[in-house]
């Protein structure tokens, strides 16, 4: 699995790591991604990561912002359809 790749030689504890984990486990199901070997996986590990090292350990708060769609504005936060430029 990608996050666990990842973690592998870093200096993160483990409450953290476990909160890492319970995040990425999590977005991965409400993404419907039951493959943990998809390469789609890897993004969602590295999201994950990305949140975690600004020092979040709530694995709720973890996940919130790496499953935001890229495209979103604090404006726009509930809409589906993609803003046009």
């Amino acid at each position: 699995m990608a996050i666990y790749r990842l973690l592998r030689g870093t200096a993160f504890d483990a409450e953290i790591t476990e909160a890492m984990g319970e995040a990425y486990e999590a977005l991965l199901g409400d993404l419907g991604l039951s493959d943990r070997n998809a390469p789609f996986t890897e993004i969602v590990a590295k999201e994950i990561f990305l949140v975690a090292s600004f020092g979040v350990r709530d694995p709720a708060q973890i996940r919130a912002p790496s499953c935001r769609r890229p495209w979103q504005t604090k404006s726009n936060r509930g809409s589906l359809i993609k803003p046009a430029r």
